[in-house]
């Protein structure tokens, strides 16, 4: 069976006899004497057992070496086993059938299959909880960090908290739409929050915003045309931005604000664009006549560009649409190869010069050689953190290692120290975060030295310390206001 598309591009589809597809070729592979096809086969009870792409590689599915389980082998030889229940995925194991494997683990409820708990392959447990309809309401990580979220009966959030308790409150008008989302600033006087407000104010466009309100009062208004396209935009300072569309709701122009003032010509201030039938952008002129232009192959990748200068760049694609050529406008060419799974293998540079990657049996990046074959290594801890990057000519096994940095993390996967081999190098010790991830402390070398961070309820840093501390105002906006380094206050606004 042959498709063509609203574009002129013809695509083509085997069935058998059970209607199951079995090939798939694209409008680039159309003509050619042996196309390259997406190909599927079949096991008796209609399962996929392997499934070709355009390049002849393959990914196979086993369903009954492991009971309840799928052993997906893909083009590289790398085995994940991926376990159910009820139909459900409860675990999958990367690596599986080598010393590397690493399982992740989960813990569904018993009525709407939701994910309750989880635990990675280091044995670090996250929690989550549901209201009954099956919105999150509580997630606590590995750490014992806890964020909190509630809803109203149509799932709509109407709070959520943070790890370190402080609540966002959202609220709504009788047709559910969004008007104000607001998060206090803790330990202002008086009691400040940051608010920021939404109206709705065109009634035959109900549920488009017309203007938003920003934390000090400042607003933007928006207006739309019949089918719902923006096509006005004012800030609070009366710069006007308007935008106009195609039939198909394409965007055809916009006028920037120069053009949209008392005695502004529109024209002079416009871009323009064009689009092929896809909708994709060809031609956008500037208000000065200059013209970029891109060009698309059947598969609608981008295949050249055209600045205005009339600069060619080309691009050009593997039966996969993956990037395998750059070619410049100077006529150089970078170039990037893939291993059969499609993950980078070789990126070759102007002078021709190449840098390879190699992955381990989890697919994770495991060594980068450059072009003076200088390699570089990586390697992982249980949870799937980079511990250790073995520098060119380094030795991360030795006593004492060489070459290496290492890194110690907690059980969020948050880096606590970096160790550096060399003895040289400062080493990062007694990272901390507060509860929302954010670095509070980190002590580096061996003479006590320390820098440090605070921030405020709406997670803007408002000190940092060095042995000299520098503190930061902020309007509710999260414009600085103030900015003091010790004592001395060097901006005011």
């Amino acid at each position: 069976m042959e498709w063509t598309d609203v574009g002129g591009a013809t695509w083509a589809f085997t069935y058998d006899t059970s209607h199951r597809l079995l090939t798939m070729r694209d409008p680039k592979q159309a003509g050619k004497s042996a196309p390259g096809l997406i190909a599927n086969v079949y096991d008796p009870s209609g399962r996929v057992v392997s499934q070709s792409d355009r390049l002849g590689y393959t990914t196979a599915f086993d369903y009954d070496t492991v009971k309840d389980g799928v052993i997906v082998t893909n083009p590289q030889g790398r085995l994940v086993l991926k376990r159910y229940a009820d139909g459900l995925v409860v675990s999958e194991t990367q690596g599986y059938g080598s010393a590397d494997a690493s399982t992740t683990r989960v813990v569904r409820d018993g009525h709407q299959g939701l994910i309750v708990g989880s635990r990675d392959n280091a044995g670090n447990w996250s929690s989550m909880s549901y209201d009954p309809n099956g919105n999150r309401t509580r997630k606590t990580d590995p750490l014992g960090r806890t964020t909190t979220a509630t809803f109203n009966d149509i799932s709509q959030p109407l709070t959520s908290t943070d790890a370190k308790g402080v609540t966002t409150t959202f609220t709504y008008d009788t047709n559910h739409n969004l008007i104000s989302v607001s998060t206090p600033l803790l330990g202002s006087s008086p009691p400040q929050s940051r608010t920021v407000s939404y109206s709705y104010g065109d009634p035959s466009h109900p549920g488009d915003v017309t203007a938003v309100t920003d934390p000090l009062g400042k607003v933007t208004t928006f207006a739309y045309d019949a089918d719902g396209n923006l096509i006005s935009a004012i800030d609070p300072i009366g710069n006007e931005t308007t935008w106009a569309y195609s039939s198909q709701g394409w965007l055809a122009s916009m006028v920037s604000p120069l053009g949209n003032t008392a005695g502004g010509i529109p024209e002079d201030h416009e871009t323009t664009f064009d689009h092929n039938a896809y909708g994709d952008v060809v031609t956008a002129t500037d208000p000065l006549d200059a013209v970029s232009a891109t060009a698309y192959d059947a598969n609608r990748n981008r295949v050249s560009v055209t600045n205005p200068n009339g600069n060619d760049t080309d691009f050009v694609y593997d039966a996969e649409d993956r990037l395998v050529e750059t070619i410049r406008a100077d006529s150089s060419v970078v170039g990037t190869e893939y291993w059969p799974d499609g993950q980078v293998k070789t990126q070759i540079d102007a002078a021709n010069n190449p840098t390879s990657y190699e992955y381990d049996t989890l697919g994770r990046l495991a060594s980068v050689n450059d072009p003076l074959s200088n390699r570089t290594g990586y390697f992982y801890d249980k949870a799937g953190n980079l511990v250790r990057v073995e520098q060119p000519g380094g030795d991360c096994a030795a006593v004492p290692a060489t070459g290496c940095v290492s890194f110690g993390f907690d059980a969020a996967g948050q880096v606590v120290s970096t160790t550096y081999s060399d003895g040289v190098t400062p080493n990062i010790s007694n990272v901390s975060y507060d509860n929302n991830g954010r670095r509070t402390r980190v002590d580096y070398g061996a003479v006590g030295a320390s820098s440090s961070w605070v921030y405020d309820s709406l997670g803007r840093l408002i000190s940092s310390s060095d042995g000299l501390t520098v503190s930061y105002g902020y309007d509710l906006s999260g414009n600085v206001t103030d900015l003091f380094q010790g004592e001395c206050r060097i901006l005011v606004v």
